[in-house]
C-alpha cells in the first residue's frame, strides 16, 4: 500500500467515491485525470457520482495512474 494511503480513512464505499478521494489525495482534478486517462470530463464526473461503474480496464488504468489497489478502488472486499 502507498504511504499516503496508510491511516487514511476511506469515506465512500462506492468505486465513485473511491475513485473522487484518490484523486482528490493525489492532488489531481478531472481535468488533470481526464488528460492522464483519456477519459471525457463528463465520463469522469459520471463516475464520480456514481451514475456508472467504472469497467475494468478502466479501474485498472485509474488504479496505476493514482497509485492505489484496484481491490480498494473497485470496492471489491465487499463482493460476497
Amino acid at each position: 500500500m502507498p504511504v499516503w494511503l496508510l491511516g487514511h480513512q476511506w469515506s465512500g464505499n462506492s468505486q465513485g467515491a473511491r475513485l473522487r478521494q484518490a484523486r482528490v489525495t493525489n492532488n489531481m482534478t478531472i481535468r488533470d485525470l481526464c488528460a492522464i486517462t483519456g477519459l471525457s470530463n463528463v465520463a469522469i464526473k459520471n463516475l464520480e457520482t456514481g451514475k456508472f461503474n467504472a469497467s475494468l480496464p478502466n479501474l485498472r488504468m485509474f488504479a496505476k495512474v493514482l497509485r492505489i489497489s484496484i481491490g480498494l478502488l473497485g470496492c471489491f472486499e465487499m463482493l460476497p
